[in-house]
């Protein structure tokens, strides 16, 4: 079994940091970070890869210092592109 069948999938975990996004106001950096981590990618790998830079804009992108339930979820996110990457 490779890495990226042991990873965990970091969807669930960036969806679940969208809809908490989007409940304390943050819904303009929201759907933007949803359009952009739910593009169609060409390949699995290039949205993993693609994940940690998406995940920094979407903090850029929030006036405020992230929100730690948010935080929690979006270095789960990243852990798990990592694993699923390597």
């Amino acid at each position: 079994m490779s890495a990226s069948e042991r990873a965990e999938d970091p969807s669930p975990a960036l969806r679940q940091a969208i809809a908490l996004a989007r409940q304390m106001g943050l819904d303009e950096a929201a759907a933007e970070f949803e359009s952009a981590c739910f593009a169609p990618f060409a390949t699995h790998e290039e949205w993993l890869d693609a994940l940690p830079g998406l995940i920094q804009r979407f903090r850029a992108a929030c006036d405020t210092a992230m929100p730690r339930e948010i935080e929690v979820l979006l270095q789960r996110a990243i852990k798990s592109a990592r694993q699923a990457g390597a």
